[in-house]
């Protein structure tokens, strides 16, 4: 990109690899700052560019195709079907932060539409806080606290569920 251009909602669609409407339902989030010159929207190529720094510094981040079933947004990646909240229909990618993911050791009734099972793969201790890799058909990063880490009893190869909202997942 060269410095100081700014680009149309369509030629940013374009770079990210996204649908135009994607483009104005993350202008709408704040995730992609815009402005307006008249009636038209514009985005800066420094905006983009921290707009995909950002997104790299998700850890769980993936690939899928985003569909309607009954009146449900899921992204299907592979054989996990994961809820979402969007617009967006098709080929898309997704990001979840691993701070927004909530462990349990079993089924919990809640309002969070994403509640998936899984093994402990790895355990990253870092201070007062603790990653936990997650193998639910694919890696999934949860970061809980330490004291909660110790109150679980968390171990690799033990079963748990990872439980986050639709809301949470982000289209990228």
């Amino acid at each position: 990109m060269e410095q100081n251009v700014s680009y149309t909602p369509e030629e940013v669609a374009q770079i990210l690899k996204v649908s135009k409407y994607t483009v104005y339902e993350m202008v709408k989030r704040g995730d992609l700052v815009a402005y307006r010159i008249g009636r038209n929207l514009r985005i800066q190529d420094s905006d983009i560019e921290e707009y995909i720094a950002k997104s790299k510094a998700y850890e769980n981040n993936f690939k899928g195709i985003i569909i309607n079933s009954d009146g449900e947004k899921l992204i299907k990646i592979g054989d996990i079907n994961i809820s979402l909240v969007t617009d967006v229909e098709g080929e898309a990618r997704v990001a979840i932060d691993p701070e927004d993911i909530i462990l349990a050791k079993g089924l919990v009734q809640s309002s969070a539409r994403n509640v998936l099972k899984g093994i402990v793969k790895d355990v990253v201790e870092n201070s007062s806080l603790v990653k936990i890799i997650i193998d639910i058909g694919l890696p999934l990063s949860a970061i809980i606290t330490y004291k909660s880490y110790k109150g679980m009893q968390l171990e690799i190869g033990q079963e748990i569920y990872a439980i986050f909202k639709s809301s949470a997942v982000k289209v990228i």
